[in-house]
């Protein structure tokens, strides 16, 4: 797969060679979803297996282990684009937790990220509160908040703070209190579902706001 080339700021700074454990791959393999049969994107190219992409034919259908080897190979670009771009040394939980957010909004999106220059601070409370901005999707034009995107964010930023210590704080003693401006971030009340691929009707061409992670060919 051909992939962004996303290098380090900071000249010096030896590239990570991080690489996405099986706990990662799953959580991956959950929200993409299986499928064997090829369908077609919006524009034009064809998802099949676990979120694997095929620019032009639909090709055959896979099996699930013909579905692993992509989604193996798919995650292994994803790893390698993230490694160039973090300055510094992350736990296991922490590059899992970075693909898998990396792998849904595409490279060029999570290279210029508020994650990653968190990320590279060194502010990992703050990386990790910074995912849960990326949970909206463009419904037949309109950007809406999806549901499976804000549980695929919950789940990724509690395995990015999963081996963050902290310090304890009894209820009793720290009473919690309402947080105007992360309460604006939580106002929708209705969360749109992911749309249906099934009846998602082809574009002429390939958008240009469609995320550049997909927009590459696949074997």
């Amino acid at each position: 797969m051909a992939r962004p080339a996303v290098k380090n700021s900071l000249k010096g700074v030896k590239a990570m060679n991080e690489t996405v454990s099986a706990a990662g791959l799953d959580l991956i393999k959950e929200h993409e979803g299986f499928r064997a049969e090829p369908i077609q994107l919006p524009n034009g190219d064809w998802l099949v297996g676990y979120g694997h992409v095929r620019a032009g034919e639909a090709g055959a259908a896979v099996s699930e282990a013909e579905a692993q080897a992509f989604l193996a190979a798919d995650v292994a670009a994803v790893a390698a684009m993230v490694n160039e771009c973090l300055l510094v040394a992350v736990s296991q939980s922490q590059f899992d937790a970075l693909v898998s957010f990396a792998m849904s909004v595409g490279a060029e999106a999570f290279a210029q990220s508020q994650v990653l220059r968190r990320v590279n601070a060194g502010e990992h409370l703050a990386a990790a509160c910074a995912m849960d901005a990326w949970r909206k999707c463009e419904i037949e034009g309109q950007p809406e908040v999806i549901d499976a995107l804000v549980r695929r964010r919950a789940l990724e930023k509690a395995l990015y703070l999963k081996d963050v210590s902290f310090k304890s704080a009894p209820s009793a003693f720290m009473r919690a209190e309402l947080d105007f401006a992360a309460s604006v971030l939580g106002a929708p009340i209705v969360y749109a579902p992911a749309p249906d691929l099934e009846h998602a009707r082809p574009a002429a061409a390939p958008p240009e706001s469609w995320p550049a992670a997909h927009r590459h060919s696949y074997v």
